[in-house]
């Protein structure tokens, strides 16, 4: 409002709230983001009404947020509306309509609704395929998309192949030192990880990490980030050692980057704590799940997933412990919170339903 009274145009007013909404996500206060995302909307419809181009922008990237803080219904409401207005303005075979369907997939990844995201991530790069060809940024995001889908419906092989297809585009696009090429990396390494080839698994990472530090350097989010995930594969494979020379650095980088209240600062969190109780320092685990699920409390709310997997965690350390009071006091907050997301016969109410039941028993 200040802004518009010092006669600037209402286009520019939109454009720093977006800048504002980006830059307060990337600093982990996403609520806050979501009010600039829902002003700058605001501005849109009252410029451009409710079926142009704009609004449609404005709706998607509002969509996405309220993705991140977990607001499910808003983020269809807006995605699906999104979707709509650019098939009606553009027809189906249009780079928005396609990044929209993409999106609605990976809303519905996001929820857990494997069979609705493949379909939206199998129409986006068909689209894609028959607007750009095969080798192109696009095409690669989407057999991205649909590798991580089928590595985590349990197949391998599909899972393999897209997200090997993915790595190639982009090594054949941009060569070896890409922001990309790292990325894909990244999600090859994490594939063979879930598959169990570890030594496959910490080829591609150290890559990625490789990478990420000649392109940044080591005080970078990206190359933390994959410093982290070597030191969780080290820590998975036995190696504590490296993992602890992995994981250590990892969240000081990230902590100096961000301070104590960013996604990737509690991610980094939860990594030390899965460390400390691998080592069996569970005092130290302790104080890292519970300041990770206070930390994600405060930035997103209860139903965020960082949040629930804090609170998995520290049941788990409750039940390691014996400590099955407080570890039932978890696990009732995760299914409180999944009641309220999910379809009472959804995999995740069952397991959190098995656990209890084990507990009382």
């Amino acid at each position: 409002d200040h802004i518009l009274k010092f006669g600037f145009s209402s286009e520019l007013v939109i454009e720093v709230l977006n800048q504002i909404s980006n830059i307060i996500a990337d600093m982990g206060y996403m609520q806050e983001a979501v009010k600039y995302r829902m002003r700058a909307l605001d501005i849109v419809y009252l410029l451009f009404g409710d079926e142009s181009s704009q609004f449609a922008n404005a709706l998607n990237n509002l969509g996405v947020l309220c993705e991140d803080v977990c607001d499910l219904e808003k983020a269809e409401e807006c995605l699906f509306q999104a979707y709509e207005i650019r098939k009606k303005l553009y027809g189906s075979e249009y780079p928005d309509t396609a990044a929209s369907l993409n999106n609605l997939g990976s809303f519905y990844f996001a929820v857990g609704d494997l069979e609705k995201a493949e379909e939206y991530f199998l129409k986006s790069c068909e689209i894609r395929r028959r607007l750009y060809g095969d080798e192109h940024p696009d095409i690669a995001n989407s057999l991205n998309n649909l590798g991580l889908l089928y590595e985590d419906a349990g197949d391998i092989k599909k899972a393999e192949e897209c997200l090997s297809q993915s790595y190639d585009i982009y090594k054949k696009l941009y060569g070896d030192n890409h922001s990309n090429v790292a990325n894909s990396l990244n999600s090859l390494g994490s594939f063979y990880y879930t598959a169990g080839d570890v030594q496959k698994a910490e080829k591609y990472i150290s890559k990625s990490y490789a990478i990420y530090q000649k392109l940044y350097g080591n005080e970078h989010p990206a190359t933390a980030n994959v410093l982290r995930n070597l030191g969780v594969l080290y820590s998975k494979a036995g190696d504590l050692k490296k993992a602890q020379e992995c994981l250590f650095p990892a969240y000081e980088i990230l902590q100096r980057l961000y301070g104590d209240e960013h996604p990737d600062v509690v991610s980094s969190l939860n990594s030390l704590g899965i460390l400390y109780y691998d080592i069996g320092e569970f005092e130290k685990t302790e104080k890292c799940f519970l300041k990770s699920y206070a930390t994600s409390r405060e930035m997103y709310g209860d139903a965020h997933f960082q949040t629930v997997d804090s609170l998995k965690n520290l049941g788990l350390l409750y039940r390691k412990k014996g400590d099955f009071q407080l570890a039932k006091e978890c696990y009732h907050k995760i299914l409180s919170i999944y009641q309220k997301l999910y379809d009472k016969n959804h995999p995740e109410i069952k397991a959190l339903e098995k656990i209890l039941s084990e507990l009382n028993s």
